[in-house]
């Protein structure tokens, strides 16, 4: 494929992703071939499969050892620490009472 043909397409391929457009009515503002269009996004994506990708940290929470530690049957365990707030504590009680 020519260099001019080749840098059209990649140029709607990349003005295409970056639209908040549907495929079909970018193709229809553009005058240019949907299925084509299509071919060349797909095969864009899987160059890059990982390029949207963000790396996330979890944050996993700590408990010290003078926790309270409430188990409501086989299915809910729940670490309360020592600051929690004495008020929350009574909103998710009554709601488990509500449900249990």
């Amino acid at each position: 494929m020519p260099k001019r043909i080749k840098d059209f397409w990649n140029n709607h391929v990349t003005a295409f992703l970056k639209s908040n457009l549907s495929q079909t009515e970018y193709c229809r503002n553009n005058k240019i071939n949907a299925n084509y269009l299509s071919k060349l996004v797909r095969m864009k994506r899987q160059e890059n499969p990982c390029k949207n990708l963000v790396r996330i940290n979890p944050i996993v929470p700590t408990f010290f050892d003078n926790s309270l530690k409430l188990s409501l049957s086989d299915k809910y365990t729940i670490l309360i620490p020592d600051d929690f707030s004495n008020e929350a504590l009574k909103n998710i009680l009554d709601v488990l009472d509500a449900r249990l």
